[in-house]
Parts: structure tokens; sequence; C-alpha cells
């Protein structure tokens, strides 16, 4: 089974992400009023590690808005709820952020972009950086 891929059958086993590596430059946000409606929401949804908590608690700026600086989606439940929920929040999202996942085990990585509501999920290509010259 691949990342993103549900599990066959009725059992919808987790394939869980393990780390999720936010990217820089990041200039998302979104509204603390949407935050907290997500978390009553969906609460028995999110996985056990979920950036939505720590947003509910830093609070909204003078707009209303509060910054993304971690994207926290991991642990137990992280797979289905990445396959079905992360969308809904994505939706809400102001700005640009990119993630890298990292998958249980760190055997596969899947690339995020936000982008003003709009989730994509692009290739994640490694490369080494060019070596400084002595």
């Amino acid at each position: 089974m691949k990342p993103g891929e549900a599990a066959p059958s009725n059992r919808r086993m987790s394939y869980n992400i393990d780390t999720v590596h936010l990217l820089e430059p990041c200039d998302a946000r979104i509204k603390h009023s949407d935050v907290e409606a997500l978390l009553e929401r969906l609460e028995d949804d999110l996985p056990e590690g979920c950036f939505l908590h720590d947003l509910a608690e830093a609070g909204p700026g003078e707009d209303g808005m509060v910054e993304i600086v971690d994207l926290d989606w991991t642990g137990e439940g992280s797979g289905n709820s990445f396959r079905g929920h992360f969308s809904e929040v994505a939706a809400l999202v102001v700005g640009r952020l990119e993630a890298i996942l990292v998958w249980e085990g760190g055997d596969s990585t899947t690339g995020l972009r936000i982008v003003d509501g709009k989730m994509t999920t692009p290739e994640v290509i490694q490369t080494l950086a060019p070596e400084d010259p002595c």
C-alpha cells in the first residue's frame, strides 16, 4: 500500500505520518475561529499529534488570524485523517506553505503544498547541495 492510499476492505488501517518538515519560507495563516470550529467538529478524528491544538492555544492576532509555524499531523490516526480530513483544514489556510511528510518507518515521503486553500501533493525530489570550495 502506498502512502495516501486507502487500506483494502472495510478495515482502514492507518499508515501513519512520523514527521512533518515545514519548509521555509512559510506565510500561512488561518482564522482562529476556524481552528476552534475544526477542533470541535473533528476532535475524535484528529491524529495524536495535531497542530490545531497549538493554534487554538496561541489565540488570535488583532486580525483574528493565527500564524502557522508548525504543521504537526503525526502519530496514531495521522494517515487516515490526512486522507480524510486534512483537505478540510487546508481549504481554510490563507497564504502559502510547503512541507514534506515522512511516513511510518521513513520508507516514503509525500510533498504537501497549500496555496490560499488549494492543496496539492507534489513529488518530493531529494538532492545534495553542491560542495563548498575549500
